[in-house]
Formats: structure tokens, C-alpha cells, sequence
């Protein structure tokens, strides 16, 4: 039979293995963040087919990246996510080829825009999208974008999306 500390010590390190498991991917998101936003990482992905597509797998992995189910709502994947969505705008931006790049992470955008995912979530995708919109001017105004600016329009005006995330979708 467990005494109620050893449940404690169990729980307690149950509870560290997963913060650092977020944490790890939450690093993972970061650098590939850093890299595709500098001029040598955009310039490099854009070049390399394989690296893009690599690079853009590991972002939508971490995207899609799901809070387990349970009650008390405490996410620890959701920094990751964040980190991923603004690392979007970079992977849109970066190549040479936009309307492809957009093809290959349009469908892990479009999921990023649940209205039942996290506020900062949806604030960081706007980031990501403004930052594409920014440093490629028109890049949403083909086929393959407008199923985001469709969402990013559904964001922008859903009640249920939180008020900053609604604001930054409109600015």
C-alpha cells in the first residue's frame, strides 16, 4: 500500500516528465522559429526543397500538437503550438514558391483556427500570418490562400474567440 507522501513524490514527478517533455518541444518550436525568420535559414529553406518540406513537417507537427483530455484545462503543449504558429508566417514568406508553400501547410493552419483552440494560439497564428503578409505582400491572394483568409475572417469576427485574438485578426 502507497503512503500519501510516495503518491505525492510520484505525482510531483509525473508532473515534472511532462513539463519538460513541453518544454523540449516548446525549444524545438523556438529554434525552428529563429531559423526560418533569419534572412540565412529563409534563404537556405528556400533553396532546398527537402529542407523546406522538413522544416515544415516538424511545424505542423508541433502545431497539431493536442492538450490531453482531462478537466482541470491546464495545456502545457500550448507555448509550442504558439511558437509554431508564428513560425507559419516564416515558412509561407520563405520560398521562392509561395503558392506551394502555402499547399503544404494550409490544412495544419486551418486547424490552428478552431474556434475552440487556445486564445494566445490564435493571437500567435495572426502574428505568423501578418509577418507572411508583411514580408510577401499579396501572398494570400491566390487559391491556395484563401481558404486562410477565410478563417483568419471567421476569427476576426466570431464572439467565441477571445478579444485580443479577434483584434489581432482584424488588424
Amino acid at each position: 500500500e502507497m503512503s500519501a507522501n510516495s503518491e505525492n513524490e510520484c505525482e510531483e514527478a509525473v508532473n515534472l516528465r511532462l513539463a519538460s517533455r513541453a518544454a523540449r518541444r516548446h525549444g524545438r518550436a523556438a529554434a525552428l522559429l529563429r531559423i526560418l525568420s533569419s534572412g540565412a535559414g529563409a534563404a537556405a529553406a528556400a533553396e532546398d526543397p527537402a529542407l523546406f518540406k522538413g522544416c515544415a513537417r516538424s511545424v505542423m507537427d508541433l502545431s497539431s500538437l493536442r492538450p490531453a483530455d482531462d478537466d482541470d484545462g491546464d495545456d502545457p503543449d500550448v507555448a509550442a503550438r504558439r511558437c509554431a504558429c508564428v513560425a507559419f508566417g516564416a515558412l509561407i514568406a520563405a520560398p521562392h514558391d509561395p503558392a506551394a508553400a502555402l499547399r503544404e501547410v494550409r490544412r495544419a493552419v486551418r486547424k490552428c483556427m478552431r474556434v475552440k483552440e487556445d486564445g494566445s494560439v490564435h493571437h500567435a497564428l495572426a502574428a505568423g500570418l501578418t509577418m507572411a503578409a508583411r514580408r510577401r505582400p499579396g501572398v494570400f491572394l491566390r487559391k491556395a490562400g484563401m481558404p486562410l483568409l477565410d478563417g483568419a475572417l471567421v476569427l476576426a469576427s466570431s464572439s467565441a474567440v477571445s478579444p485580443k485574438a479577434r483584434g489581432a485578426f482584424q488588424g
